[in-house]
């Protein structure tokens, strides 16, 4: 096998490793940030919603930035998370921390990692310039807490993007049939607003995610991850984000919501 041949090899079992969620030695830990660094991540939900939400968020090289339920800390091959002044990234989960501390290993001591509950940050108060949360706040039974939590870390003026799932009737999830450790199937436009104002913040802006050929893609998507089967995802990404991409939300079908607010001055 040619040289080539050898590191896209081991690009692809990185990747699937990845996905699947196992830990990866760091050979594959390094291989697996410069594949991100131009691919992305293989998920259309990503590729539809990081970008924006980062656009959004506006981060600025001073900026102490909280990535608030970071999962595998995704964010960090991004060039411009990694110039802001600190990032600090934080789960619920343990062993996404331990991906988030791999992955991000190269910001150094600018970085912090922990497992941390969104509903009580082991934070003071007003020290986050900027705060991220996508597709989390649907995880926390107790939803309000943390955004109180948010508006509390958050310095005044300080922003948050917020994403979640979009739904006309928000359903709590008994145990026996939540998704992905779903607590609730998603909010409503206006009930997601009442609360966001209700934890003190000043909206700035509202707006739907996708449309209907990325809805189909997305539901491909999970599909294949609810079956136990997203070591696919790699390889069959190129072809859903083929079609998802030229996409644009429309009043009838649309999936998923982004929200900025701003902590008031």
């Amino acid at each position: 096998m040619t040289v080539y041949g050898q590191s896209l090899s081991q690009l692809q079992l990185s990747s699937m490793r990845w996905v699947a969620g196992r830990p990866l030695p760091a050979w594959g830990y390094r291989i697996l940030r410069r594949y991100l660094a131009v691919f992305g991540y293989p998920s259309v939900a990503a590729h539809l919603l990081h970008p924006l939400a980062l656009k959004l968020l506006d981060i600025q090289p001073a900026d102490c930035l909280l990535d608030a339920g970071c999962g595998k800390a995704l964010l960090t091959t991004d060039s411009r998370v990694a110039s802001c002044r600190r990032y600090f990234a934080v789960d619920a989960v343990p062993g996404r921390v331990s991906h988030a501390r791999h992955l991000g290993s190269e910001l150094a001591v600018r970085a912090g990692f922990a497992a941390m509950d969104i509903a009580a940050l082991a934070f003071s108060s007003a020290i986050f310039d900027k705060a991220i949360c996508l597709e989390v706040i649907e995880h926390i039974p107790n939803d309000q807490r943390g955004l109180d939590e948010l508006f509390r870390v958050l310095r005044p003026g300080g922003r948050l993007v917020l994403s979640t799932a979009e739904t006309n009737h928000a359903v709590s999830l008994s145990v026996e049939v939540r998704h992905r450790d779903h607590v609730r199937t998603g909010y409503t436009r206006a009930a997601l607003e009442a609360k966001v104002i209700a934890a003190g913040f000043q909206l700035e802006r509202s707006m739907d995610l996708c449309g209907p050929r990325a809805t189909w893609a997305l539901s491909v998507e999970n599909a294949f991850v609810g079956r136990g089967l997203a070591f696919v995802l790699p390889f069959l990404f190129p072809f859903l984000w083929l079609i998802a991409r030229h996409d644009e939300a429309t009043e009838h079908v649309h999936q998923g919501q982004l929200l900025v607010a701003v902590r008031p001055e």
